[in-house]
């Protein structure tokens, strides 16, 4: 709006464009209006004719009466909720089978009459991490919610399940050949998978909102097998120490989905103005750190055996360096402010840094130091490396996985490196860091071209849960707020009738006359920046209209007053 303009005089200029022009380039001649305001009008009158020829474009495009973007994300979603069911009922069937067929109970669950061990505390304080953990953990997203809880519900309980039976599938290939007794299953063996699960979760953590349903399927089908192998090999033939699993779950599922996401980076999403938390949904990630920060002791020694102890304690004393480091840190870096994405994530690095040396260090100052240190490279990654990733190779990294599983990571098997009593052993511990990096890379490269074969989403359509969940009334929160910055401040009840009128007649200029339709509402919602798809559009419009087609002027005079007052 133009200094000295009333919104009645801006709203008359904007409905009237053309007449006003015309009158006014001839009283710009006589000399009798401001150049800055015909400059003014002539520039919106040009923006106006734009905005619908490319509409025009678009609808014709597309073959309908919407843009040729939106009608791409409907397809998208129909598409791939039907291939991704397909795909899910093909391998589920399969997993029935082989359970069947080629898994039994082992004699340990069924011939024992005692008391369960401690192996079923450790399931469940594991079980809590990946599924509530991770789950909460990726909710930061303010219009991704569901996709973080629900996903990381389905596909880690679909790589337990893959999981054990590619474990055991590869650990009999390498000690029995081709001579397979049926695998045995018991509560060992679904640690095993709930391992696999964690090390797909990190990946996830890194294309998150990005992927559809699809490709994250696919993605978790072809991770495990390879991780599998990965694991069985630096185990067994290099003689790996890594007993919580820094080297073979973290550093691998964290180079794992960066890998993909680098495969994919014309799908980055970055600039997205839905790849930003919010603070309700910032309290719900920082829920989920604080379940993995409880339970991440049991993760680290949930297969140290007599160690366990040793392990326990030296992951307490890390994870803990590590939280006061991230604190320090934070505010250093924040001058005196705290921020939530280092206190949500780094605050975890020392339980990472303390998986590969957990039953190997042998004073508390040591497993503090190392803690301390993941810590400080988790923040600083998070302040200064993620962000120069992306400006620089196009690394777009939703949840800052590099920073919170890849460097620390590193920062394990450095620590594992140090406190092994052999040089042999060291050596082993090196060989293995870069073989889980190959293993990484190159399962990344080959997942993420197949991923690149399926339909993506739109990036106007990336981290929201509208494209496959039926959303609440939280769709309306951008449009809400538009629109209320549109009508703007009104002291009475008449003015704020007058500014209703204003916007409904600023909206239907913008095509149907009989009232705002799906289109009308989706072209003026995105000229107001407001980034939403056909499907949150067409949810707005049937809640409100009672033709169920398009809004009339009663029923958004109605609507707009009950926002203003707070009741919508």
């Amino acid at each position: 709006m133009m200094p000295g303009t009333s919104p009645e005089e801006q709203d008359l200029s904007v409905r009237s464009l053309s007449d006003i022009v015309q009158a006014g380039e001839g009283a710009h001649a006589a000399g009798a209006f401001v150049n800055p305001m015909m400059e003014n009008i002539q520039a919106q009158v040009k923006e106006r004719e734009q905005m619908k020829a490319l509409a025009q474009i678009k609808r014709a495009e597309s073959g309908s009466n919407y843009t040729g973007y939106a009608k791409a994300t409907g397809s998208v979603s129909k598409d791939d909720n039907l291939k991704f069911t397909a795909l899910l009922t093909s391998f589920w069937i399969t997993i029935l089978f082989v359970y069947g067929f080629c898994c039994e109970y082992g004699a340990d669950l069924l011939d024992s009459t005692e008391r369960m061990d401690g192996s079923y505390l450790y399931y469940h304080n594991i079980a809590i991490m990946i599924f509530v953990g991770f789950g909460f953990l990726m909710t930061f997203l303010h219009r991704y919610a569901y996709g973080a809880v629900g996903y990381t519900f389905l596909i880690s309980m679909i790589c337990v399940y893959w999981g054990v039976v590619c474990t055991a599938f590869f650990h009999q290939c390498q000690t029995h050949g081709c001579d397979h007794a049926k695998i045995p299953i018991n509560v060992v063996s679904l640690i095993y998978g709930l391992f696999g699960a964690g090390a797909v979760m990190i990946s996830f953590g890194g294309v998150i909102g990005k992927v559809t349903i699809l490709q994250l399927l696919i993605m978790a089908l072809l991770e495990i097998p390879i991780f599998c192998v990965n694991e069985m090999l630096l185990v067994t033939k290099i003689g790996l120490v890594d007993v919580g699993g820094a080297i073979t779950i973290h550093l691998f599922g964290a180079y794992f989905g960066l890998t993909v996401c680098m495969m994919r980076k014309k799908y980055a999403g970055g600039s997205s103005p839905d790849n930003k938390p919010s603070i309700d949904h910032d309290i719900f990630s920082m829920i989920g750190t604080l379940f993995l920060w409880i339970c991440w002791p049991s993760f680290n020694c949930a297969l140290a055996g007599e160690m366990e102890q040793l392990t326990i304690v030296n992951t307490i004393m890390s994870i803990g360096a590590s939280c006061v480091a991230a604190f320090i840190v934070s505010g250093f870096l924040n001058h005196g402010k705290f921020d939530m994405v280092h206190i949500q994530n780094a605050t975890l690095a020392g339980g990472v840094a303390m998986g590969a040396a957990g039953d190997l260090v042998s004073a508390p100052a040591w497993a503090m130091f190392a803690g301390t240190c993941a810590g400080t490279v988790s923040t600083l990654g998070f302040k200064y490396i993620q962000p120069w990733l992306h400006d620089h190779i196009g690394l777009h990294d939703t949840c800052g996985i590099h920073n919170l599983h890849g460097m620390p990571g590193i920062i394990g098997a450095i620590v594992s490196m140090i406190a092994v009593e052999s040089s042999e052993q060291a050596s082993k511990q090196v060989q293995a860091m870069f073989i889980a990096l190959g293993f990484a890379i190159g399962g990344g490269v080959f997942t993420g071209f197949l991923m690149n074969l399926c339909q993506s989403i739109d990036e106007a359509d990336m981290f929201k849960d509208d494209l496959y969940w039926e959303t609440s009334r939280g769709y309306w929160r951008p449009a809400r707020k538009a629109l209320l910055e549109r009508l703007g401040r009104c002291s009475t009840e008449e003015e704020l009738e007058q500014g209703i009128e204003r916007v409904y007649l600023d909206l239907t200029d913008h095509g149907s006359k009989k009232g705002i339709d799906t289109h009308v509402l989706e072209m003026s919602l995105h000229n107001m920046n407001v980034s939403i798809s056909k499907s949150e559009v067409e949810k707005m419009v049937a809640e409100v209209s009672t033709s169920g087609k398009h809004i009339d002027k009663s029923e958004f005079h109605t609507l707009v007053k009950d926002m203003y007052h707070g009741r919508y």
